[in-house]
């Protein structure tokens, strides 16, 4: 039973986030983009502090899979709370459409589309995204380990602090909205929606190994 609430938190949680992204950067419009970062801080934050407890507050398959790798979480497990996740993120999408559609019948707003282009620099981005993403894996890895009490009063805000961090950065560290930012761009190119998709997902798991792999050389 504690497992299938970890699996339940997950969904719920990265399903929320999703949601609030989506809902809210629909109702800002375009002039108002860049305050996404603030908004996807801010729904990490409500999903973190709802969730935490009974999962850990991941919503990210690449911080799953850097758990899994470091030997601190089984291999089943993580596979079933990545799965729950990408699930939620896709629930959350639906419902933002839902909302949409009723509060406005896409008259004056819409979903906003995704953007997932990377015309060149590949590899950098690989890199950045990677780098990126161990950052975050070791942030949580670090924070479990931590004794210090402090530490683990203000997780929620350390974490926040963080994803909001490499969301003005322009860094796309969470695998389940990348795949929500590939389906909302598809409008625009699938060429350049798949490469995007491709270029980060590789820099996420690379960055969800290495991290993985340096916590247990370091920590195991």
């Amino acid at each position: 039973m504690k497992l299938e609430k970890k699996y339940l938190a997950e969904l719920c949680g990265t399903g929320l986030i999703v949601l609030l992204l989506y809902s809210t950067m629909s109702g800002l419009g375009s002039l108002l983009r860049g305050a996404e970062m603030g908004v996807g801080a801010v729904a990490f934050f409500i999903a973190y502090c709802l969730f935490y407890k009974s999962s850990g507050g991941h919503f990210n398959p690449a911080v799953t899979a850097s758990y899994w790798m470091a030997g601190k979480m089984e291999q089943e497990e993580a596979k079933t709370i990545m799965i729950h996740q990408v699930i939620g993120a896709a629930a959350g999408l639906v419902l933002a459409y839902i909302l949409q559609l009723g509060a406005s019948d896409f008259a004056d707003t819409d979903i906003p589309e995704g953007n997932l282009s990377v015309p060149a620099g590949y590899l950098g981005v690989v890199l950045l995204t990677g780098i990126s993403t161990a950052i975050l894996s070791m942030i949580y890895m670090a924070i479990d380990n931590n004794k210090n009490e402090w530490i683990h009063l203000l997780r929620g805000i350390i974490l926040t602090l963080v994803v909001g961090s490499l969301m003005a950065g322009g860094s796309g560290t969470n695998p389940a909205i990348l795949a929500i930012d590939f389906l909302t761009s598809l409008t625009n190119d699938f060429g350049d929606a798949i490469v995007g998709l491709l270029v980060y997902v590789v820099g996420c798991g690379l960055g969800a190994y290495s991290a993985g792999k340096i916590w247990s050389k370091i920590y195991g």
